[in-house]
């Protein structure tokens, strides 16, 4: 993160005011009364001309402090005034102005009176809903300005009904998300389950059509939701390392089929100089590049498309990041450049009966490049392709490398996770079905339950090793059920999944209670990958050669433990050998000894990637770090409930192979 300067703050200020001020200017410069607005902090932003005569030109010293403009005395009262929460057009002050700051003045230094101004304070507006408001400032020098004080009340009121319009359109689209997403998950669920049942033809093409019409309304769900979510500002930006081979190549193979049907060549350009390792926000990017290579492959018949991809240094480990996408498709004319970044707008001549789409893509794609502070053009001529050109000037350069996912791509299908017993809390039927048709072909055993409360009596009565839970249930919800189990120490280990059809933002309350989250539909690949975070499983070898059937164990596919039997005696060992003493003498232990415990915890459960240890020790370090002796004695006692999940654990699989 780069130091802010003063130059780089005002920058910043006159760029959260532009949005209000475009819409009010004419207004305020039309008007024969004083109009200035400041910030919070009392930085003078802007002053309409009738103002601007009368004090002698200050319009090219903007920004700046009114402490430059205004005497202290005066200063102090405006102050008062914005602390007693802005008189919105009530009582007036009077602001006397320095004559000796003011350049060129148009008023005699010694006539005071034509220096003092009686204002009214009121807000203007907000640049964002988690930013402080900008202060209009009205001037109302014998009586002018009364109107003005009205107009700004009427202008209030309606911003205000805007604002709540806006809130409900949010919260409409949300709800609706939430309510299509919900049957979208059995259809494309069931989809999925049947294509590998069904083997006639015809039926096979009737499942597929199902499928990619599924799809095509699941992305156009996701396409509104996104402008939604971009429009209300509550887009969030989470950077990390990302390998950018890896990540192009992945965006190579996302568009494998389409190419191969149309015969289209790919190509990937990463110039020299080029990180190998770039921290951003790897999911909107990978959206952002979606768009416009689907576009390519949806526009281009002939020829290929290629991907360049170039840095600029600029100084303290950030770099100017530039990808261009070329394709050598029909092209857009040159008036329909700034057209086709609007919403629900299509370049004149690609019709929708020919290429299809609904025109959000590159609206959506022009508002995620600005949200990552970035900016795209398009050059294209038709009949000679088009290059869209995406640049994102401060991008960091990362020195780690990205922590690798599991990598079951090849296997998903041979995973089974040798007998484990899953909770599914669901209040719509299907759903818990589809979950459960995904488990049971997974090698795992389910429990249902319709609600959270009843989820919670199911967990007491019989705890699981794994709850996919629901967010929005009767009764009790998801989030007061996975609340309830934490706070008990008995069940507090047990990963809680949660489902949901909506997206839940980083500053949502369940993010501290929940493991991770699955968001409907939820297919079987994400399943399973997320699963194997946290359950024993196994895989089974890709066997490539024809099946024997002379009985020979020899030559069946082989199975290869990944995360289960044959390290479980390990941790057990580990937990009875290096943990146990030290932790037998916890009523005598230190913070300082407790604190080792705990770092020791940490190391070992993640030297064997066993969750529940790895948990304990981060517990055990809050409480230390927050002197919480109730809380650290509760944390401590977990310890045998951890060492008895493993023992269940490893008698489970020893039933499964016996």
């Amino acid at each position: 993160m780069r130091p802010t300067t003063p130059e780089s703050h005002n920058g910043k200020i006159m760029t959260a005011i532009q949005p209000v001020l475009a819409q009010l200017k004419g207004f305020y410069d039309a008007l024969h009364v004083g109009i200035l607005v400041a910030d919070v902090d009392l930085q003078l932003v802007y002053v309409n001309p009738w103002m601007n005569k009368r004090l002698g030109d200050i319009q090219s010293m903007l920004p700046t402090p009114l402490t430059n403009l205004v005497d202290s005395r005066s200063l102090h009262a405006l102050s008062g005034d914005i602390a007693a929460g802005l008189s919105n057009g009530g009582d007036t002050i009077v602001l006397r102005f320095k004559s000796t700051e003011l350049p060129a003045a148009s008023v005699h230094p010694t006539d005071t009176r034509k220096l003092e101004y009686r204002v009214s304070v009121s807000t203007l507006a907000r640049a964002a809903s988690d930013q402080p408001p900008f202060i209009l400032i009205h001037v109302a020098k014998d009586g002018e300005g009364d109107a003005l004080i009205e107009a700004n009340r009427r202008l209030d009121k309606a911003r205000q009904e805007s604002e709540k319009a806006n809130r409900a359109k949010s919260e409409f689209i949300a709800n609706m998300s939430h309510e299509i997403r919900t049957p979208m998950n059995a259809i494309l669920g069931f989809t999925e389950i049947l294509r590998d049942q069904i083997k006639d033809r015809r039926f096979a093409q009737y499942i597929e059509a199902i499928d990619s019409s599924g799809k095509a309304l699941l992305r156009l769900i996701n396409d509104i939701l996104d402008l939604s979510r971009i429009e209300a500002g509550r887009l969030e930006v989470h950077a990390a390392a990302v390998s950018l081979p890896a990540f192009f190549e992945e965006i190579k193979t996302f568009f494998s089929h389409g190419l191969n049907d149309k015969n289209l060549d790919f190509t990937i350009d990463l110039h020299g100089d080029v990180p190998e390792t770039l921290a951003f926000d790897e999911i909107r990017l990978r959206q952002i590049l979606v768009n416009l290579v689907g576009n390519a492959v949806k526009f281009t018949d002939h020829g290929g498309i290629i991907i360049s991809v170039t840095t600029r240094d600029i100084g303290r480990n950030f770099v100017e990041l530039t990808i261009n996408v070329s394709d050598t498709g029909v092209g857009i004319p040159e008036l329909a450049h700034e057209m086709i970044f609007e919403a629900f707008e299509q370049c004149h001549g690609h019709s929708h009966a020919d290429y299809g789409g609904t025109g959000l893509g590159l609206s959506i794609t022009k508002r995620l490049v600005e949200t990552l502070g970035g900016r795209i053009t398009v050059t294209s001529e038709p009949g000679r392709g088009s290059v869209f050109s995406v640049t994102l000037p401060e991008v960091c350069v990362a020195h780690t490398k990205p922590k690798p996912s599991h990598d079951l791509a090849k296997n998903r299908t041979n995973v089974t996770f040798m007998g484990a017993t899953v909770l599914v809390a669901d209040d719509a039927r299907f759903n818990r079905t589809l979950l459960n048709s995904y488990l049971t072909n997974l090698d795992l055993k389910v429990v249902e339950a319709c609600n959270g409360r009843e989820a919670v009596e199911k967990v007491k009565a019989s705890p699981p090793d794994l709850i996919l839970m629901d967010l929005k249930m009767p009764i009790m919800d998801g989030f007061q059920a996975v609340r309830a189990l934490r706070d008990d120490p008995a069940y507090c280990n047990i990963p809680a999944i949660i489902v949901t059809a909506t997206a839940i933002q980083s500053d949502h309350p369940i993010n501290h209670y929940c493991d991770c989250s699955l968001r409907k539909p939820v297919c079987l690949s994400d399943l399973t990958d997320t699963l194997i975070k946290f359950l024993p499983y196994t895989t089974v070898a890709e066997q490539r050669e024809p099946e024997d059937e002379s009985g020979d164990e020899s030559k069946r596919p082989a199975t290869v433990m990944v995360n289960g039997q044959e390290r479980l005696p390990l941790i057990l060992s580990m937990l009875e050998t290096e943990i146990t003493p030290t932790w037998k003498r916890r009523d005598q232990l230190t913070f300082d000894e407790i604190e080792e415990l705990a770092n020791i915890a940490l190391s070992k459960g993640e030297a064997f990637q066993y969750r529940r240890l790895i948990d304990w020790g981060k517990r055990l370090q809050e409480n230390v770090a927050m002197v919480d002796m109730d809380q650290l004695e509760i944390a401590l006692n977990d310890l045998p409930h951890i060492i008895n999940r493993v023992k269940s654990q490893m008698t489970s699989m020893a039933k499964q192979y016996e």
